[in-house]
């Protein structure tokens, strides 16, 4: 069942490039500026032999549709690691939805919603659901920084009792950009969401470099925190990945 997953979520990531890639095509025919202007496609893996044998990779991809004042955000990142010795040690699939529309250049309203499957966190699922409100700061020409915040409902499942909750939550977070030169930027994506159960804080670190007009290699430090972990999981899991990407 758990390889079936692997193979379904998979398989979602390699048509949604596949799909995107030729509708972006096709729209950079008819105009200039594509509304799928930021879109990419992204994957690393290690492969280790001799002492220790393991095998993890990861597949990311960002889609954006800009529209009017309306932008779209679709967000998918699946990691898996395996090692004869220690069998599979990460097995995560998250994905998420956003949509923000824009009152003017510095004002929008937003809504989100986020689903994680992680074999090794004890829940089933955790999905967020979220709306509310962000802001653009101006900052100089080569850096841009948002803050948005918002209510919103939290719903999981645990793995241990099949307990299942619906649980009232606040959102905040914040989106970093800072183009260092011509073929570098830092990206930092922080979200938190508060509760009376739990705080969980997710974090994104990447170091992106330019090698032509469509290929680019990032370094990415991911950071997933949680102040009431259950079933003996820990609190905090870290993630760090050396990945290719496409960008169309």
């Amino acid at each position: 069942m758990k390889n079936t997953k692997s193979i379904v979520f998979t398989t979602t990531f390699v048509l949604s490039i596949i799909t995107a890639s030729a509708y972006a095509s096709s729209s950079q025919n008819e105009q200039t500026l594509s509304p799928f202007d930021g879109t990419h496609f992204a994957g690393g893996a290690i492969f280790n032999t001799g002492n220790v044998h393991s095998r993890d990779f990861d597949l990311i991809s960002h889609i954006v549709y800009s529209k009017d004042k309306w932008v779209h955000t679709f967000d998918t990142n699946y990691q898996y690691a395996h090692s004869k010795q220690e069998g599979t040690s990460a097995n995560q699939f998250y994905t998420k939805e956003k949509s923000d529309f824009y009152f003017n250049s510095a004002n929008y309203a937003y809504g989100s919603m986020d689903y994680e499957n992680n074999r090794f966190d004890g829940y089933d699922y955790i999905v967020n659901v979220n709306t509310g409100y962000g802001r653009h700061f101006q900052m100089p020409q080569n850096m841009s920084f948002d803050i948005f915040f918002g209510p919103g409902v939290r719903l999981d499942k645990q793995q241990l009792n099949d307990k299942s909750r619906t649980i009232a939550t606040a959102q905040i977070g914040s989106d970093y950009s800072w183009n260092i030169n011509d073929i570098t930027i830092l990206s930092e994506n922080v979200v938190s969401n508060y509760s009376k159960e739990t705080i969980d804080t997710r974090s994104v670190t990447a170091i992106t470099n330019q090698l032509n007009d469509h290929l680019k290699y990032s370094i990415n430090f991911e950071l997933d925190h949680s102040s009431k972990p259950i079933d003996n999981t820990k609190s905090l899991n870290t993630a760090t990945s050396l990945n290719l990407i496409y960008a169309i």
